[in-house]
C-alpha cells in the first residue's frame, strides 16, 4: 500500500464510523420518541378530569423539564406518579409539580422520589397541594438535620404518617423525631419502624397501658397526646418502662 491508499482506507474507516454513530443515534432518537409518546398517552389516560391532550401534556412536560434542567423521562414519570397518587387532580394543582421539582434538586433526589414523598404526606395528613411548599421545606429540613436521603423516605414515609395523623401528631413533630433518631445513627427504616410500633401501641393500647392512661386521667393515646403533648407522653412512658 502506498500513502494515498493508506489515507483512503483511513478516510473510509472514519466515514464508516461516523455513519454508524449517526445511525445508532437516530435509532435511539426514534426509540426515545416512541417511548415518550407512550408515556404521554399514559398521562392522558390517567388524567381524564384535567382534559389535556397528549400534545398539551408534551408541552407541560417539556416546560417543566426545561425550567429545571431535569431529564424528560424522569419528569414524565414524576408527573405520572403525582396523577396516580391523586395529588394532582386539576391544572390548578400544577404548583405541586414545581415545588416537588425544587425539592428533588436541593436534595439531589429524583423527581419521582420527591413526588412520592411529598404526595404521601399530603394524602396521609389530608392536606391540599397549596401546602406542598411547606411540606417540602420540612422534608428538606429532615434530610439536612438528620442522616437520611429523600429516596429512603419516598416509598415508605406514608406508613408512619397515617398513624401520626390518627394520633394528631403533626407532620413537623413526626419529622423532628425522625431527624433526631437518624442523626443519632439509627437507620431511617429502623427509626420509622420504631415510631410505627410505638404509635400502634398508643392507638391500640394493651390492658396495662389502658390502666396507665386511666391513672393519667385520659382514655386513649390520642387523648394523652392532646392533653400532655407528644414529648411529655414519651417521657412519662419512659419512666414507667
Amino acid at each position: 500500500l502506498n500513502w494515498n491508499n493508506v489515507i483512503r482506507v483511513l478516510q473510509f474507516a472514519v466515514i464508516h464510523r461516523a455513519l454508524f454513530t449517526l445511525s445508532m443515534a437516530l435509532r435511539q432518537a426514534i426509540t426515545d420518541a416512541t417511548e415518550f409518546q407512550i408515556k404521554l398517552a399514559e398521562l392522558q389516560t390517567i388524567s381524564q378530569k384535567i382534559g389535556f391532550t397528549t400534545e398539551q401534556w408534551a408541552r407541560q412536560v417539556r416546560v417543566l423539564s426545561d425550567a429545571f434542567g431535569n431529564p424528560i423521562f424522569d419528569t414524565t414519570e414524576g408527573i405520572y406518579q403525582a396523577l396516580s397518587n391523586q395529588v394532582v387532580k386539576t391544572a390548578q394543582d400544577f404548583g405541586f409539580l414545581n415545588s416537588a421539582m425544587k425539592l428533588s434538586l436541593i436534595t439531589t433526589a429524583s423527581f419521582k422520589d420527591a413526588v412520592d414523598a411529598s404526595s404521601s404526606i399530603l394524602n396521609a395528613f389530608n392536606m391540599t397541594t397549596a401546602e406542598s411548599a411547606r411540606v417540602n421545606a420540612i422534608l428538606f429540613k429532615t434530610v439536612g438535620l438528620g442522616r437520611v436521603r429523600l429516596g429512603e423516605m419516598s416509598n415508605t414515609i406514608g406508613r408512619v404518617s397515617v398513624l401520626s395523623e390518627k394520633l394528631n401528631v403533626s407532620f413537623q413533630q413526626q419529622q423532628a423525631l425522625l431527624a433526631t433518631l437518624t442523626n443519632q445513627g439509627v437507620k431511617f427504616n429502623v427509626a420509622q419502624t420504631l415510631l410505627v410500633n410505638i404509635f400502634n401501641k398508643l392507638i391500640r393500647p394493651s390492658e396495662r397501658l389502658e390502666g396507665i392512661f386511666a391513672q393519667w386521667g385520659v382514655t386513649s393515646g390520642e387523648a394523652a397526646i392532646k392533653t400532655f403533648g407528644l414529648v411529655d407522653v414519651f417521657r412519662r412512658l419512659e419512666h414507667i418502662a
